[in-house]
């Protein structure tokens, strides 16, 4: 299961100012983030975990290669790092099949001790009620990767991990 961002330092939304970034920069974020995430959902709603796993930042017990490395589920020795993409899928799923719909709604980005985190946060409309989930990915190489999936519930969530208005 993925684990909630702790709260720390700086975010910033797209909307908002007082960041070192470009005006262009902040855009071609959100872009590309939007994208990965669009990529991913495709994915794990096809089941296929073996390219699913490049889009999900590694966070298992290799010190070496946890935050700086993706998920490689394609070899058979790999069985945990399977597992542990079926279970981010799986999570995935549930929220797109869920809903009758969904939209990008906001994006932002903070820095923490791993780098810049950006997400995205999606709203699922279900019948009668709607649900928001924050998709937090980490820029593992050349591209960005999921590293946290955290459901916002209330104002408070946003206050807690310190989340701009």
């Amino acid at each position: 299961m993925i684990a909630a961002c702790s709260a720390a330092l700086l975010i910033t939304s797209v909307a908002g100012s007082g960041h070192s970034l470009s005006p262009r920069a902040k855009p071609e974020k959100s872009k590309l983030v939007r994208q990965r995430l669009s990529e991913l959902f495709a994915l794990c709603q096809a089941n296929n975990l073996k390219q699913a796993g490049a889009y999900c930042v590694y966070r298992g017990p290799d010190k070496a290669r946890r935050w700086h490395d993706v998920y490689h589920v394609a070899a058979k020795e790999e069985e945990e790092e399977r597992e542990e993409i079926n279970s981010i899928c799986y999570r995935i799923r549930n929220y797109l099949d869920g809903s009758k719909s969904y939209e990008f709604d906001r994006f932002w980005c903070k820095e923490q001790l791993e780098g810049e985190w950006c997400a995205w946060e999606v709203r699922f409309r279900r019948t009668g009620s709607a649900e928001t989930v924050a998709f937090a990915f980490l820029k593992v190489g050349t591209r960005y990767a999921l590293g946290d999936i955290d459901r916002i519930a209330t104002a408070e969530t946003h206050k807690r991990l310190e989340i701009p208005n």
